[in-house]
């Protein structure tokens, strides 16, 4: 049977390397979308709290657009503490934006960088979310003003082998200059997690936020 097969096959070399082109495609073609769907589906598998955690989405209604995102009124939290107290956990996440971040030394020399996923959490984040707090105490992290937790990326970035706990990074908001001590390092955001920070700075550190409550 082999040796009619490959008879067939050198005597039709034609067809036979297009069914070989057609057949590499397709496995190719299969891997390629297993290896997503396998990607796809591991986001956020990490948290152990993970099958009892849930996002509030927003509608954004605009003529015939209807969809929805991540993001909501700093309110909401306040009423679903209240109203639904079924709810284990609320916590908040705000985006800041870009922020000039500096860190001064002792020797005078400075670092300062632009950061483009610096967030302001609320102090139980991280009795939410299993982000692996490798230094600092988890419920004591962002629980004061004036705290902020960052990547084991940028504790390297701006203090090379330098202990970064009980350093201050300040942070310029407008001509404010706004310092903030380092009360825990977390090991980098898995690239499975559709949150993606650099840093937090607690939520009581910033007025204008907490006070929407």
């Amino acid at each position: 049977m082999f040796k009619i097969a490959w008879r067939n096959a050198i005597r039709q070399k034609q067809f036979t390397l297009l069914n070989m082109l057609g057949l590499s495609i397709g496995i190719t073609a299969c891997l390629l979308i297993g290896l997503y769907a396998k990607d796809e589906m591991s986001y956020d598998t990490f948290h152990e709290k993970g099958d009892r955690i849930y996002r509030i989405n927003q509608s954004m209604i605009w003529g015939d657009w209807n969809d929805q995102f991540a993001s909501t009124g700093p309110n909401l939290a306040v009423a679903l503490r209240t109203d639904i107290p079924e709810f284990e956990e609320v916590t908040r996440l705000h985006q800041s934006g870009d922020q000039i971040v500096t860190y001064k030394s002792t020797d005078g020399n400075r670092r300062t960088f632009n950061e483009q996923e610096f967030y302001i959490a609320e102090e139980n984040f991280f009795d939410i979310f299993s982000f692996d707090l490798i230094k600092g105490d988890p419920k004591e992290a962002l629980r004061n003003p004036s705290s902020i937790v960052i990547t084991k990326e940028m504790a390297l970035k701006y203090f090379d082998d330098q202990d970064a706990m009980g350093k201050t990074l300040e942070v310029r908001r407008g001509q404010d200059i706004l310092p903030l001590t380092i009360t825990g390092i977390v090991a980098d955001v898995p690239v499975n997690s559709h949150i993606q920070f650099d840093m937090l700075a607690s939520m009581s550190t910033y007025p204008n936020i907490k006070e929407r409550e």
